[in-house]
């Protein structure tokens, strides 16, 4: 399996008090950073929304043994589709786990690569081991 990369890019806004109300409105929004550079954006599935609710029913299917094909053409999407929604369930229930001092060391590293003091840090996310390959690259939306 490839290292795949994450970045995190956060608001000024956001604090350790509002980080969860901020990804669920998009002051904090996640990417995935492609072997050539290039981002795809994952969208976060915060807990209640309709998308998080399928996302788990997908999660079931496939902990119930059906295969990626079958579940796209049940909901008539692509396998990618499928999969990629189960990859951004997967990270936002790692994500979700952070504590007020892992979300704390997040903000302070954007702010230091914000400022351009310091090249993003590499960490790996893996609090349920959905993210097991990610690393973290953090910075600020304009």
């Amino acid at each position: 399996m490839s290292k795949t990369a994450l970045e995190i890019r956060v608001t000024p806004e956001v604090t350790v008090d509002n980080f969860a109300e901020s990804l669920a409105s998009g002051n904090v929004q996640l990417y995935t950073v492609r072997g050539n550079g290039t981002t795809r954006h994952i969208p976060f599935f915060a807990e209640g929304t309709e998308d998080r609710e399928v996302a788990e029913q997908v999660a079931e299917w496939r902990e119930d043994g059906r295969t990626m094909k079958a579940i796209a053409t049940e909901l008539h999407l692509s396998v990618p589709s499928v999969r990629r929604m189960l990859n951004s369930l997967y990270l936002s229930e790692d994500v979700e786990s952070y504590d007020e001092e892992d979300i704390a060391a997040i903000l302070a590293d954007a702010a230091e690569v914000a400022e351009g003091n310091e090249e993003p840090k590499e960490e790996v996310a893996d609090s349920n081991g959905a993210a097991e390959a990610i690393m973290s690259h953090l910075t600020f939306l304009k």
